[in-house]
């Protein structure tokens, strides 16, 4: 987190928003923030370029967010999604079939992050 806000800092056109997207997760987690609102704000007429999504651990969840930020993506654009996990355990469950059911060019690597696949999508 701290480098990322490093470089939010020395390039303008990085932003860094933490919180919450999801509906289920506020459900869940009522004092969670949701950045969606100050997201939109934030964005303006802009489009995004890259997105890193790190959602609540569970497919449901991560397509939550991938159905909320991807009208907004720019042509082309990167996703990048964390915890792409073929098993289904109890703190990850789903999340290769979300990853199945995303369009555009994917790639899964290993190499990333410890333990968990990270998933790479080029869209549009």
């Amino acid at each position: 987190k701290a480098r990322t806000i490093e470089a939010c800092k020395e390039f303008p056109n990085i932003t860094y928003l933490q919180g919450t997207t999801c509906d289920m997760v506020h459900k869940e987690k009522p004092d969670a923030l949701n950045a969606y609102p100050l997201f939109l704000q934030m964005l303006g007429s802009r489009k995004i370029d890259i997105l890193f999504i790190d959602s609540w651990h569970g497919g449901q969840y991560a397509k939550a967010d991938w159905d909320a930020y991807s009208p907004y993506f720019a042509t082309p654009a990167l996703c990048i999604c964390d915890d792409i996990y073929g098993g289904d355990c109890a703190t990850i469950f789903g999340m290769m079939d979300f990853w199945k059911e995303l369009p555009g060019e994917k790639h899964l690597s290993t190499n990333l992050h410890g333990g968990y696949p990270m998933g790479f999508t080029k869209v549009g």
